[in-house]
């Protein structure tokens, strides 16, 4: 039986080796943080450098860990960096585990971390985002086009949805001209 997810030596040979922070033994954590407080951020930066991990301001496939602010709910803000986490099957947590981690000198498993509400009031989306991923299963919009009519004011978000679209294996349809010869070869209207 192994030790824990930051070690793979048996747990008689392990004794708090997530103190040692072996560096080889978590090169693969790679955290990321959303919306966290500065307070939050620190934390999570000195529990990273503990255990021989990093922490990143920018998305990579390489991210394992999104940890995410809550409210009182433990419902995190649906922001483009935990959409992403879901739809690449990442680890999505409250920054409790984070704590929980330090105070006991040892990881803990992160199942019981999973963020499993939104503000928006969805459930379980980053456990069934990791799930997918988990069993190899197709992205979420795999086989899926999508098209931007354009014909609004601001185009604000629009980069942030093409990313989510693609990241979820979809397709993004840049003319009219495409979107209607992808509904001839349908043989499909709207």
């Amino acid at each position: 039986m192994l030790c824990g997810m930051f070690c793979t030596r048996l747990p008689i040979e392990c004794c708090f080796c997530f103190l040692e922070g072996s560096k080889d033994d978590t090169k693969k954590f790679l955290f990321r943080g959303s919306a966290l407080s500065t307070e939050e951020k620190i934390l999570l930066i000195n529990f990273a450098s503990k255990i021989g991990a990093e922490v990143t301001k920018i998305w990579t496939s390489e991210v394992t860990h999104v940890i995410a602010a809550t409210d009182e709910n433990g419902a995190c803000t649906r922001i483009l960096k935990v959409l992403v986490a879901i739809l690449n099957g990442k680890w999505v947590l409250k920054m409790d585990w984070v704590k929980v981690c330090m105070e006991e000198m040892n990881p803990v498993e992160e199942e019981s971390y999973e963020i499993t509400l939104d503000k928006e009031g969805c459930q379980c989306g980053p456990k069934a985002g990791r799930l997918r991923a988990v069993a190899n299963e197709t992205k979420l919009f795999t086989g899926f086009n999508f098209y931007f009519s354009r014909d609004y004011e601001t185009t604000t978000y629009e980069e942030d949805l093409e990313e989510l679209i693609e990241v979820g294996g979809g397709s993004i349809l840049r003319s009219k001209e495409e979107l209607e010869a992808k509904k001839l070869k349908s043989g499909k209207g709207c």
